[in-house]
């Protein structure tokens, strides 16, 4: 997902990327961009969906991993997102991605690509 701020909305509401979410990043590597979502919602802001491909990636990429650092940042995002409820929705997500997980290696769609 690519996202444009407007950076004054950003700087008049105190809004900055969580440093603890990202690529780089030393405790998850994931979720800055939902979670810079989350708060401009917050905030009162409003978000706008435009439907311009910027990136395209390919059919096995990095969104298809299931590691032990996509889950921890996962569910941190998913407990910031929506508090102690938090748990049942990384618990779904956990099992939909289990599920499709299976599938593909069942059928052979994890070896390509």
């Amino acid at each position: 997902m690519e996202q444009v701020y407007n950076v004054s909305f950003l700087k008049v509401n105190n809004l900055q990327f969580n440093e603890y979410f990202g690529v780089g990043s030393q405790r998850y590597i994931q979720g800055e961009e939902t979670l810079m979502s989350l708060s401009v919602l917050r905030a009162s802001g409003t978000l706008k969906y435009l439907p311009l491909v910027t990136r395209v990636h390919p059919p096995f990429s990095s969104g298809h991993h299931l590691s032990i650092e996509h889950l921890k940042a996962n569910l941190a995002v998913q407990i910031i997102t929506f508090g102690p409820l938090g748990l049942l929705s990384f618990s779904s997500y956990v099992l939909r991605r289990l599920i499709r997980y299976t599938r593909n290696a069942m059928s052979g769609k994890h070896l390509k690509g």
